[in-house]
């Protein structure tokens, strides 16, 4: 029932009773990390709740390649398109 109940687009899980969860809360996780791969990227990966149960949630990354400088680039400017 859980797995059709998931399926179906319905919340098999969730949270209640957080300290934050009484008013309209997004949780949003965010990390960044530089050098991955042959060509030396720099990645973000973005995450956020979508539901007042915590249980429904978006998730998206992007890729930028690092200047041939091999200075570290800041890519939070990225995040835009991400949220």
């Amino acid at each position: 029932m859980i797995q059709i109940c998931a399926k179906i687009g319905g919340s098999p899980w969730g949270l209640k009773g957080l300290p934050m969860m009484d008013k309209p809360t997004m949780i949003i996780g965010i990390d960044v990390i530089h050098m991955v791969g042959r060509n030396k990227h720099s990645l973000v990966g973005f995450t956020a709740t979508l539901d007042r149960y915590m249980s429904k949630y978006f998730v998206s990354s992007t890729s930028k390649p690092n200047p041939k400088k091999k200075k570290l680039v800041d890519i939070t400017f990225e995040l835009e398109p991400l949220f």
